[in-house]
């Protein structure tokens, strides 16, 4: 049962290449020339043009090296360094400077390293924390984590981000700061999102600053058995009980919250749980779980544990969902693993 629809999933489609149109070819008139000389003269003439063409043709592949972007008719020149169409945004330092290190990988990826790095290298299964800028050739700049002052941490290679991400982050150095020219079809493919309009070539530049330490395995049940150390109900029925102190500054509206939790009916029944499955995370305060979430988990500390006993208004209310009858009071155990995106002074 699932709490918050994944919003950040970026489902990477498969790029549809439009096929290459040629020029219609001209339709026989059925109008036969009977001047031998004028035939001949059109042949010589049609022969020329076809040179020509295929000269002009063999020039412009020699423009750049004829590489092409795997498996589109693109060429790699558009997204290399010496020949891409950077000049229409307006990068932050260092991204306007001298590339350090560049390559190129299958499929069109231009990976740019403008500082390495001296930290903790990632690989795929870490969980990263970024600041990042995305930018389209044409010079608009339809994202940033850097205006909110949050960064943004996910699992690299577990297909929650999109493909230049997972593909273009791995070998990063906390530290480093990285270019990526992500072609459409390690992107968003031929789907519109917000400002990027289809079939679009995303520009990112990345900064690594952390990677984060995997949270410890979750508490047993049992240490939720007994009576709780401190418990408070509020005036509408949401009631919170404390059976484990956590440590650090609480948790604050806009923080991500990494936690794990099991979810039980008045009869018993789970109806959810995320102990057999890796830990759960969300915005606190922005709507994106049930009220009784958004206000039970405000405020608790790293390594606490809270039971929440939370009414149906401040649940699902009427609607059944699952395993959840409607008009159903729910229990919820839960033990904060983490914060995640702590403002920035």
């Amino acid at each position: 049962m699932c709490l918050v629809a994944r919003a950040l999933c970026a489902l990477c489609l498969a790029l549809v290449v439009p096929s290459c149109r040629h020029p219609p070819q001209e339709h026989d008139s059925g109008l036969a020339s009977h001047d031998g000389d004028k035939n001949e003269k059109n042949k010589k003439n049609k022969k020329n043009k076809k040179n020509k063409k295929n000269k002009k043709s063999k020039k412009s592949k020699k423009g750049h090296g004829g590489r092409r972007i795997a498996g589109t008719d693109e060429p790699l020149a558009l997204y290399s360094d010496a020949f891409a169409k950077y000049d229409r945004i307006q990068f932050a330092p260092p991204f306007n400077g001298s590339v350090v290190l560049s390559e190129t990988h299958d499929g069109g990826l231009v990976v740019d390293d403008f500082v390495v790095g001296e930290g903790k290298l990632a690989s795929v299964g870490d969980t990263v924390a970024v600041h990042y800028t995305g930018h389209l050739l044409s010079g608009v700049a339809f994202d940033s984590s850097i205006p909110r002052q949050k960064p943004f941490s996910f699992a690299l290679g577990q297909g929650s981000v999109i493909k230049g991400w997972d593909q273009g982050i791995p070998g990063m150095r906390v530290g480093g700061k990285r270019r990526l020219t992500v072609p459409a079809k390690l992107g968003y493919a031929s789907r519109a999102a917000g400002k990027i309009p289809p079939n679009s070539t995303l520009v990112f530049t990345v900064e690594l600053l952390e990677i984060e330490v995997p949270p410890p395995p979750a508490q047993p049940e049992s240490a939720f058995a007994g009576k709780p150390i401190r418990s408070s109900t509020s005036a509408d029925g949401l009631e919170t009980q404390v059976f484990g102190e956590g440590k650090g500054a609480p948790a604050e509206n806009g923080e991500e919250v990494v936690l794990h939790y099991t979810g039980k009916l008045d009869d018993g029944t789970v109806f959810d749980s995320s102990i057999r499955r890796s830990a759960f995370k969300f915005p606190l305060g922005k709507g994106r779980v049930i009220k009784g979430w958004d206000r039970g988990i405000l405020g608790m500390k790293i390594g606490e544990l809270r039971r929440l006993v939370i009414p149906a208004k401040l649940g699902y209310g009427e609607r059944a969902r699952g395993k959840i009858p409607a008009d159903a009071r729910l229990t919820f155990t839960v033990e904060l693993m983490a914060i995640r995106g702590r403002k920035t002074p």
